[in-house]
């Protein structure tokens, strides 16, 4: 703690905070414990109790209200909730990559702290008491590390919270101050605070109007956020940066540095350029404090990270009046219509516990001497005794039958409910008068209306949330290490952050402070977003068969059976092979031909050959010619020879021609024996190929 800071002082201001916080608030709170008895616990007060037990009445309690809560909460988590983020730094939008990794992050600090169980214990309470509270806080990761990580919890008793009552933003997240206030027995105290001694703490028996810090036995601590505002100078530059004078001071030591290491005039005077100032203004400046008292104590206070509120005010459906603000529980306008009906069935019980006795019509001389027997005849077993009286016996009356008007008031009293919580029978799951699926669609949505104001300030609440978890992350995440992110598909892994490259002088998924647009989803829960996407893919292969082979393995994958993974694996059989290597970034195998493209191939096949066996068929007409003229050649040879009377060189060359011709014929004869069996082949695999193309 710093030295001059007067504690007395702090102490004084912060009591009266609270002090006049519980005293504002405190109809608030009254009202929603009153609401929340009434749901979860009894609904009749004790002068009821007493009234009934007198007049001899069964103490009969029909919560329909509570079954009507119930369907509130299991139509929210139906629901799942998921923040996207934009930014921008110096009015410049954000690489896609920095969003990202950003997150990532949050998602994974979202995982780690199990949200969405955090995010159903919030709406739980708006409807049950009229508003939630979320609190954003850093931890250790573990008993043995120095680092911490940010986690998300809800207070399940949010009447031991408290806010700034001078801020007006739905979330509170204006206002100065905010905490909570937690009760220990002393011993559990000194197991806390080991250092401090509870004995020597003073002002825990003081009672202030509206809050008790203790007792003789019990020592109330409260922990509180708080903002500090002070003044300070913002520059723009002229390249369009904005520092504070803290930055821009310690940007002049950088260049001045810079200077003195021999940096050339060119740098220097583009450094100098960089901080020329363009505008300057005076600005507040806010800095977090959080402190831990108790009686008259500061047990601790530190400095807090980042800028905002930890603890965020989620409403339920509040109004305002006079200044004052009234929170209001999902059960508060139908209490009256559900005592109705709790009257209702007691009449109802009563009337059938009445018709069950035995009633008889008899004069005094008829039970004379047998008076204890007839006080309660339906209790006797056995012979009734009596006199006879003028010829008569006691007579038997026949059971009164049920009050049609208590029935009829019965079933108003159930109308009166579902009108007054805008949840009817068709939206609640049950049978309706409704027969089209329009018709009942539109009940349904009816009773998601009547809800939307709990849900839609739940969603604006997790906005707010996720503001101060993005404020925070710089401060916490601010070094090297390992955190669990989570990505658009719900997938979990490690990423490594701040990760420090020397060779380019810059860092890897760093996380800053940046200005952060926040924007929640809803959609449906993981369970039902499968259903539904069973359902439309079946109906989208109904429609298009030939549609199968592409969605093949996404059906099997919303299928919730045992063997749900062998079916993913045999149905992947039907999905084409480049689309499964897409997906997996891989490239894709050769295209195999269809039976129509081998069919044309064949047939392409079939035509080269025909042509190869023009060609050769020109080819032996040639050899044939040349054989002709060859034989020519040996004519005119012989007639030469015989002319010159030569014959033994006429004799050679008829030798030499002959074996000519033999050896020409032999090659013609391969030739043609080679052309047939080509072509024999190549029709046989163009009728295979049709064939295939026919099946």
């Amino acid at each position: 703690m710093e030295k001059d800071f007067d504690d007395s002082k702090f102490l004084s201001e912060t009591k009266k905070r609270i002090n006049d916080w519980f005293g504002y608030w405190g109809i608030n709170n009254t009202s929603g414990q009153e609401d929340r008895s009434f749901l979860f616990q009894s609904q009749w007060d004790s002068s009821e109790i007493a009234d009934n037990r007198v007049l001899g009445k069964a103490q009969l309690q029909f919560n329909h209200l509570y079954d009507f809560y119930r369907r509130a909460i299991a139509e929210q988590r139906k629901n799942t909730v998921s923040i996207e983020i934009r930014g921008t730094n110096n009015a410049k939008e954000l690489d896609q990559n920095v969003i990202d990794i950003h997150e990532a992050v949050l998602r994974g600090i979202a995982y780690d702290s199990k949200a969405s169980q955090v995010y159903q214990g919030c709406f739980a309470t708006q409807l049950h008491t009229g508003y939630g509270v979320i609190r954003v806080k850093g931890i250790w990761e573990s008993e043995k590390s120095f680092n911490q990580k940010l986690i998300i919890e809800n207070f399940e008793n949010p009447e031991r919270t408290f806010f700034d009552l001078n801020a007006k933003l739905p979330d509170k997240s204006d206002g100065d101050f905010c905490g909570a206030y937690t009760s220990y027995s002393k011993d559990e105290f000194k197991k806390l605070y080991p250092d401090v001694d509870v004995n020597s703490l003073t002002g825990i028996n003081s009672v202030q109007s509206n809050f008790t810090w203790g007792s003789s036995s019990s020592v109330t601590i409260a922990e509180v956020y708080y903002k500090e505002h002070y003044e300070e100078t913002l520059y723009l530059l002229e390249n369009g940066e904005t520092l504070t004078s803290k930055e821009y001071k310690n940007l002049k030591e950088i260049v001045a540095e810079a200077r003195l290491s021999g940096i050339t005039d060119e740098m220097l005077e583009e450094l100098n350029d960089s901080m020329e100032i363009k505008k300057r203004r005076k600005t507040q400046r806010v800095r977090m404090k959080s402190a831990i008292i108790s009686g008259n104590e500061v047990i601790e206070r530190k400095d807090h990270p980042g800028s905002m509120l930890p603890m965020v005010y989620v409403d339920g459906d509040s109004y305002k009046d006079n200044e004052q603000q009234y929170t209001q529980t999902f059960i508060k306008h139908a209490k009256d219509a559900q005592r109705f009906l709790n009257y209702c069935a007691i009449e109802i019980a009563t009337a059938l516990k009445n018709s069950r006795r035995e009633q008889w019509m008899a004069t005094p001389e008829h039970i004379k001497g047998f008076e204890k027997l007839w006080k309660n005849p339906e209790k006797q077993q056995g012979v009734m005794l009596a006199n006879e009286s003028r010829g008569t016996m006691p007579q038997k009356m026949p059971p009164s039958e049920l009050p049609q008007t208590l029935l009829h008031q019965y079933q108003r009293a159930e109308q009166d409910l579902q009108a007054i919580l805008g949840m009817y029978e068709a939206s609640r799951g049950a049978q309706g008068n409704e027969t089209s699926g329009v018709a009942i669609g539109n009940r349904a949505k009816q009773g998601q209306n009547a809800m939307f104001v709990y849900f839609d300030n739940l969603n604006r609440g997790i906005e707010s949330v996720g503001r101060v978890v993005l404020d925070l992350m710089p401060q916490i995440y601010d070094a090297e290490r390992l955190v669990s992110s989570l990505d658009k598909n719900s997938k979990a892994s490690s990423v490594k952050i701040n990760e420090y490259d020397p060779i380019t002088d810059s860092y890897h998924n760093e996380i800053k402070d940046y200005n952060w647009e926040i924007n929640v989803k809803v959609g449906a829960s993981f369970e039902a977003q499968k259903q539904e996407s069973l359902q439309t893919l079946v109906q989208l292969t109904q429609v298009s068969p030939d549609t199968f082979p592409m969605v093949a393995d996404l059906i099997a994958e919303n299928l919730d059976l045992r063997n749900t993974p062998q079916l993913v694996e045999r149905f992947k059989n039907f999905v084409p092979p480049d689309v499964l290597a897409k997906e997996a970034g891989k490239e894709p195998p050769p295209k195999q031909p269809n039976p129509q493209e081998q069919a044309m191939q064949a047939q392409q096949q079939a035509m080269q050959a025909e042509l190869q066996l023009q060609h050769q068929k020109i080819a032996v007409e040639k050899e044939k010619v040349q054989v002709e003229e060859l034989k020519v050649e040996v004519d005119k040879i012989k007639a030469i020879g015989a002319m010159q009377e030569i014959p033994m060189q006429a004799e050679v060359a008829h030798v030499r021609a002959a074996a000519e011709i033999d050896k020409a014929n032999s090659e013609l004869e391969k030739e043609k024996i080679k052309a047939y069996t080509h072509a024999v082949s190549v029709m046989s695999k163009l009728n295979n190929a049709g064939r295939q193309s026919a099946q």
